[in-house]
């Protein structure tokens, strides 16, 4: 976590484009810290909605609700993605996953 702090200082605009956010909600996906990162998908969702990293954050965000038991919330993000990211292939994942339940 301290090379993300660092990454942060020296960075700073990576926080506003995503891939902090990005990289925050990777490792703590894997320490098993979930809500925070439904957290912060959501916050980079509202102050960049269409940004670079967007569709992969909220794709995470998916799986953590999915690991925490919330598919109400799993599928309302998949349908974000899909709906705010058309053109990544992500959007693509997301309906088909979304078909499937």
């Amino acid at each position: 976590e301290q090379y993300i702090r660092r990454w942060a200082q020296t960075f700073p605009a990576d926080k506003l484009d995503g891939y902090l956010s990005l990289l925050t909600a990777r490792l703590w996906m894997a320490q098993g810290r979930y809500a925070e990162v439904t957290i912060e998908a959501d916050i980079l969702a509202r102050v960049n909605p269409t940004g670079n990293y967007g569709a992969q954050l909220l794709m995470l965000a998916a799986g953590a609700y999915r690991k925490m038991d919330k598919p109400a919330q799993a599928a309302e993000t998949l349908k974000r993605i899909v709906a705010n990211f058309p053109e990544s292939p992500l959007a693509i994942e997301a309906a088909e996953t979304l078909k499937k339940k």
